[in-house]
C-alpha cells in the first residue's frame, strides 16, 4: 500500500514538473477524436481534459517542441512490392535476463496502456541490429498498445500492435519495434485442449495479463474508472511476467522491414528508426475487447469513440520521398495466410528475388514439406494444386535464387494461425530408413530363422534403450544450458498445436 502511495505521489510530482505520460508533452491535452468543432481556432483546444486537441491539431500541444507537423512522419503504410532491399547481412537480435521477466511498471493514461521496464532492467534487455557493417545496441524503455494497427501493410490493417521503444545509452537514438496481432476466434478452444501448453497460447495469455496488471476485469475497470486526468493508475509488478522478449514477441525470422520515421504520439519526435516485424502475434477473439473496456473506462479518455468504440491509432502518414526498406534475403518469404489443399495460390509477405519457373520449398523440413513452380505472380501462383494445407507463416523459398548452402528456418510467429492436425501427408518425409527382413525356407528352418531374429531383436532392444537413454540425458544437458541462455531464438520451433511438424 505504502508503495502505490508512493508511486502516486510520484507521478502527481511529475505531471506537475511537465514529465505527463510517455510523450513527453505537458502544454495541453491531446487525444484520437477530432478537436471539437466549438475550440476552432486550433489553439484553443487543450485546456482541459474533455477539451482535448485531434491528431491534425497535435502540432498545438507542445507549442516550440512539436514535430507532428513535420515531414517524415509515423506511422506509414508499407507497401512491401516496392520496398527496397536493403542487406543480406541485416539482422535484429533480442536479449534478456532472466532476472527481469517480472518487475515492471503497468500504467493506464487517457491513451491507453503501457508497461515501463525498471530501470535496473533496461540495460539488461536490448535490441542488437547489425546493418551491413555497423552493429548497436538498444535497451527497452517501455512497450504500449495500440488498436486498430497503426501501420498497415499492404493497405491490411490488424486487429492491434505493440510498440516496442528501445534507446541507444550513448547517442539517444530511438528504435521503435513494431509487432502486429490479429484475432483467432478459434484460438481459445484449442488452447483450452492442449492446456495452453503452447507458445502461441503462451503469447495471447501474456497480452491479455499485461491488460489487466495483475486484476481481474472487473476490479480493473473500476480502478481505471476512479482515476482522474491528469493522473493515471500506475502499478508496479513484481509478481507478474513483463517481459515482452520472452512472453510476446515472436523470433524476427529471416525477414523485417525497416524505415525512418517518428513517434506517433505528440511531440511525435523524428529522427526515429522503425523495424517492423512481417508476422503477427495471434490472439484472442475477446482481447481487443478487454482493452476497450479497460481503457475506455478511463473517464475523460482522449481515445476516439463510434461504431468501433475506442481507438488509439493514428491515421498512415505520406511517405515524403521516404524508402521502405526490406531485411533479409531475397528468395525467401512466408505464407501471410493459410494455402488450403488443392489451392494453386500462395498468398506470400513478397516476392522479392522470386521469379516465373522457379522451383520453391514450401515448408522445408516438415512433413508437409513439398516443391512447386511459380507460374506467375498476383501473389505466387503456381502451376499445378498444392498436396497439403499450409499455416500463415509457413517458409517458402525459391531453390533457384536462394544462396545454397544456407540453413533455411521456418519464419516464426504467424506460423501461428490455424493448425492443421487432422492433415495426412500423401508422401511424408522419411524419419529413419525403412527396411525389410525376408526369411523363407521351405525345408522347416523358421524356428531356428525365428530364433536368431527373435535374439537379434533382444539385442536391439537392449541397444536402442541404451541409445534413448543417452539421449536424454543429452536433451537434459541441453535443456539446462538452454535455461540460462540470455539470447532468444531466431525461430520457433512450435510442436503441436500449430507447428508445421
Amino acid at each position: 500500500m505504502l508503495l502505490r502511495i508512493a508511486c502516486t505521489c510520484s507521478l502527481i510530482l511529475a505531471v506537475q514538473c511537465g514529465l505527463y505520460a510517455d510523450d513527453g508533452t505537458s502544454d495541453k491535452f491531446w487525444g484520437y477524436a477530432p478537436t471539437a468543432a466549438s475550440n476552432m481556432p486550433s489553439t484553443e483546444c487543450g485546456d482541459r481534459a474533455n477539451n482535448t486537441c485531434g491528431p491534425t491539431d497535435w502540432a498545438e500541444v507542445d507549442v516550440g517542441n512539436s514535430s507532428c507537423g513535420a515531414l517524415y512522419q509515423s506511422p506509414i503504410n508499407l507497401n512491401t512490392t516496392g520496398a527496397t532491399f536493403s542487406d543480406h547481412q541485416a539482422a535484429v537480435k533480442l536479449s534478456t535476463d532472466l532476472a527481469c521477466m517480472k518487475g515492471g511498471q503497468y500504467s493506464v493514461d487517457p491513451h491507453g496502456i503501457e508497461v515501463n521496464i525498471n530501470l535496473t532492467c533496461q540495460s539488461k534487455m536490448n535490441a542488437t541490429w547489425t546493418l551491413g557493417n555497423q552493429t548497436n545496441v538498444y535497451s527497452l524503455l517501455s512497450y504500449r498498445f495500440h488498436t486498430p494497427s497503426e501501420h498497415t501493410i499492404n493497405g491490411q490493417f490488424f486487429d492491434m500492435e505493440t510498440h516496442l521503444i528501445h534507446k541507444h545509452s550513448v547517442t539517444g537514438d530511438i528504435v521503435v519495434l513494431a509487432v502486429f496481432m490479429k484475432s483467432d476466434p478459434s484460438l481459445k478452444a484449442k488452447c483450452l485442449a492442449v492446456n495452453n501448453n503452447h507458445v502461441t497460447c503462451q503469447r495471447a495469455n501474456f497480452v491479455e495479463s499485461v491488460f489487466l496488471g495483475g486484476m481481474n476485469q472487473s476490479d480493473a475497470i473500476y480502478a481505471v474508472s476512479q482515476t482522474l486526468a491528469p493522473t493515471s493508475l500506475t502499478r508496479y509488478l513484481w509478481n507478474q511476467s513483463t517481459d515482452p522478449y520472452l512472453g510476446f514477441v515472436p523470433p524476427i525470422g529471416q525477414r523485417y522491414y525497416w524505415y525512418n520515421g517518428s513517434l506517433t504520439t505528440p511531440p511525435c519526435t523524428t529522427g526515429v528508426q522503425w523495424i517492423l516485424h512481417p508476422h503477427p502475434v495471434l490472439i484472442y477473439n475477446t482481447t481487443v475487447g478487454l482493452w476497450k473496456n479497460i481503457s475506455g473506462a478511463y473517464v475523460d479518455n482522449g481515445l476516439t469513440q463510434g461504431v468501433n468504440h475506442s481507438q488509439n491509432a493514428r491515421a498512415t502518414q505520406a511517405m515524403d520521398g521516404r524508402k521502405l526498406y526490406v531485411a533479409g534475403r531475397t528468395g525467401y518469404t512466408s505464407l501471410t495466410a493459410a494455402a488450403l489443399a488443392g489451392s494453386l495460390v500462395l498468398n506470400v509477405v513478397d516476392v522479392a528475388g522470386f521469379a516465373v519457373g522457379d522451383t520453391i520449398i514450401i515448408e522445408p523440413r516438415t512433413s508437409r514439406q513439398e516443391s512447386n513452380t511459380v507460374a506467375r505472380f498476383g501473389s505466387v501462383v503456381l502451376t499445378t494444386p498444392l498436396h497439403y494445407t499450409h499455416p500463415a507463416g509457413a517458409a517458402v523459398y525459391s531453390q533457384t535464387t536462394t544462396s545454397p548452402g544456407v540453413t533455411v528456418t521456418p519464419v516464426a510467429g504467424a506460423a501461428t494461425t490455424t493448425p492443421v492436425a487432422t492433415v495426412t501427408p500423401i508422401v511424408p518425409i522419411r524419419r529413419y530408413t525403412e527396411g525389410k527382413a525376408i526369411s523363407t525356407d521351405v525345408k522347416g528352418n523358421a524356428i531356428v530363422s525365428n530364433a536368431v531374429f527373435l535374439g537379434v531383436g533382444c539385442l536391439i532392444g537392449m541397444v536402442v534403450v541404451m541409445i534413448v537413454q543417452g539421449v536424454r540425458s543429452k536433451v537434459q544437458s541441453a535443456t539446462s544450458l538452454t535455461e540460462s541462455s540470455t539470447e532468444l531464438p531466431q525461430s520457433d520451433y512450435e510442436d503441436g498445436l500449430l507447428s508445421s511438424e
